[in-house]
């Protein structure tokens, strides 16, 4: 075994389990039909990375993804220039240039609002992040249809590129990317602890789960969380309830439970109230968490991230 070792390297579980320690993530060991997964809960969201094999031709693939609230159907999507970069042109997108050249000039962006691509790669922390990457491609992935597993205005960031990925720093970085792009697509990069515009934007998001392999989206804990933040805050509007866990493809055993499965949520503990305090929870480390609170993304600092 020293020996294999010492000729290949780490396996990508020693490396991904090192990678869940950094990040304060979980690890979801893998099965026959489940590969093994590292899971981070930043703000609202879940990100998860895992692999995915093309029964075709048996290519395995390292894939990040995390499910967002995108009710205007904003899309994008970048990857580095090639020579083949022209032959092909998304439906619905168009080409376009952010002001930045050498950006420019190594990236093919694309978009369906121009100067909403613009501000995002605006944010000099992402180029920096997406130009450490050798190979990159990054897009808003549409779910829609009734075959979805997704509710009525859920997409997915998503990343993928072929092989396994084992370069410790280089899958840190994807996940402070996917933090970064999050903040700034869905919150416009602002620390939202008392803006009453963006809670009353998290309140109009789904409910419930999406589920496929993992938990990949819970969404009630935003919305008690943003309930409680206006509360606190006093705004005079009322609160829409969350719809019923039915409205996800996936729904979840109940509303206002008070015990939560190892995979949905906090692990025994009472739901919060919405009349309760918006401060956030930190990050446990003998299970999920939901630090659904107020924090500002992009870092790994102890106590910003929880696991899901």
């Amino acid at each position: 075994m020293s020996a294999l070792k010492s000729l290949f390297g780490p396996s990508r579980e020693e490396i991904w389990r090192q990678l869940a320690r950094e990040v304060d993530g979980q690890v979801l060991d893998g099965s026959i039909f489940r590969p093994l997964a590292v899971q981070v809960r930043t703000d609202d969201w879940i990100i998860t990375l895992d692999t995915l094999s093309d029964p075709n031709s048996g290519a395995t693939y390292t894939r990040l993804r995390a499910p967002y609230f995108n009710p205007e159907r904003f899309r994008f999507q970048i990857y580095r220039a090639t020579f083949f970069s022209d032959l092909g042109k998304a439906f619905g997108m168009q080409d376009i240039e952010v002001g930045h050249p050498r950006f420019d000039r190594d990236f093919v962006i694309k978009g369906n609002e121009p100067g909403r691509v613009q501000r995002l790669f605006d944010n000099e922390r992402i180029r920096r992040l997406i130009d450490a990457q050798p190979r990159i491609h990054v897009t808003v992935k549409a779910h829609e249809g009734m075959l979805s597993k997704f509710p009525a205005g859920m997409d997915e960031l998503h990343f993928q590129a072929s092989g396994t990925i084992k370069d410790l720093d280089r899958l840190r970085q994807l996940f402070d990317l996917f933090a970064e792009v999050l903040q700034q697509i869905c919150h416009e990069g602002k620390a939202y602890e008392d803006d009453i515009r963006i809670h009353m934007w998290r309140l109009r998001a789904p409910g419930g789960q999406i589920r496929d392999r993992h938990l990949l989206w819970e969404g009630n804990e935003p919305r008690r969380d943003a309930a409680a933040a206006l509360g606190r805050l006093g705004d005079p509007r009322p609160a829409p309830r969350s719809p019923p866990c039915s409205g996800t493809r996936t729904p979840c055993s109940s509303h206002g439970r008070s015990k939560h499965s190892p995979e949905s949520g906090t692990r025994g503990r009472s739901a919060p109230s919405s009349a309760g305090s918006a401060t956030p929870r930190r990050p446990t480390t003998d299970g999920p968490s939901a630090n659904t609170g107020p924090t500002r993304c992009g870092s790994w600092a102890k106590g910003h991230w929880s696991t899901p």
